[in-house]
């Protein structure tokens, strides 16, 4: 099966553009983000490892055990097209590869004067998927994810050994990481810095610290759950009041009514708000607590649509989140 493709600009290492194969799974879940951080890292690494060492051709594949990584050079823009695949599909790829490079050979003009936008790339996702549906080998429903022990433990393997001055780099850099990681509160920014640690080890092919990076990882993710799950719950509290409090208002007007259980059900909301690090919301829900707790005269008019906005709230936790 075909994994992912990619095409490289050369000299600069630079993605220019992506295509996942892998069956449907979220791959900007902060779950696997570190996981696809570690291939593009190593592929670019063995792209700039075979553009600098002058006395060498340019790589054509990667073993990597039960995959291979084979490489195209696009003639004439600088770069080069990347396959993962499963080794026992490498037959096939060769003319795979061939039939996509015949299409990127009319498509010079997309690597002509690049200013940095990957978007203009998109426009060859429906002609690679055309020729993908002629190779029905290549297709399935597997995930490189279902072997990701596998895959790392390959690219360490072939990640070339460190000299001292690039091992202090890197080490360098962990230790600013790991200090970044200390101060932050927001878990989606925890998780970035955990998942930018990790690639990090791989490179110095650090396992024992990788293990224990993944375990921050796991406990990271666990209090991600239940900071979703309490942030259902308080909304869910926050309206059922608010709505009770609307219907048993025995003919007083909304500004009149206690809100003291929407109140503290709301403030609670937006508190885990700021725990996954969506402040503008979590300042905004909060200065709406606030006002029903403290009714200022210059918002009666107003509590009407208050309320209202309140009782709309969506119930899908999802989206009031965002990585930053």
């Amino acid at each position: 099966m075909l994994y992912r493709m990619f095409i490289y600009q050369i000299k600069s290492g630079l993605l220019l553009w992506e295509k996942s194969f892998d069956r449907d799974i979220d791959l900007k879940s902060e779950l696997f983000s570190s996981f696809f951080s570690a291939i593009q890292s190593f592929l670019r690494e063995m792209i700039l490892q075979g553009t600098q060492d002058q006395d060498k051709k340019s790589l054509a594949g990667i073993d990597m055990g039960n995959f291979v990584v084979k490489i195209f050079k696009i003639k004439d823009v600088n770069a080069e097209l990347v396959i993962l695949a499963d080794k026992a599909d490498e037959k096939s790829l060769k003319k795979f590869g061939t039939k996509v490079l015949n299409i990127l050979k009319h498509r010079k003009e997309l690597f002509k004067d690049w200013d940095g936008d990957r978007s203009r790339f998109s426009v060859l996702d429906l002609e690679i998927l055309q020729i993908m549906s002629n190779f029905k080998n290549l297709s399935g429903n597997k995930s490189i994810i279902d072997n990701k022990n596998e895959f790392l433990n390959e690219i360490m393997k072939n990640l070339p050994e460190l000299k001292d001055d690039q091992k202090t780099q890197y080490n360098n850099e962990l230790t600013f990481l790991d200090e970044r990681l200390k101060q932050s509160t927001n878990i989606f920014k925890k998780l970035e810095i955990v998942n930018s640690m990790e690639v990090v080890l791989h490179k110095l092919k650090n396992k024992e610290k990788i293990k224990e990076l993944q375990e921050k990882r796991r406990k990271l993710m666990a209090e991600l759950k239940s900071t979703k799950e309490k942030m259902a719950y308080f909304l869910s509290k926050a309206k059922a009041s608010l709505s009770k409090t609307v219907e048993t208002g025995h003919g007083k007007s909304l500004f009149e009514l206690n809100y003291q259980t929407a109140y503290t059900n709301l403030y609670s909301f937006s508190t885990k708000l700021k725990n996954i690090g969506n402040t503008k919301l979590y300042d905004y829900y909060r200065s709406i607590a606030k006002i029903f707790i403290d009714k200022p005269e210059e918002k009666k008019s107003e509590f009407p649509n208050i309320v209202r906005e309140v009782l709309n709230l969506s119930d899908n936790i999802d989206d009031y989140l965002i990585r930053e």
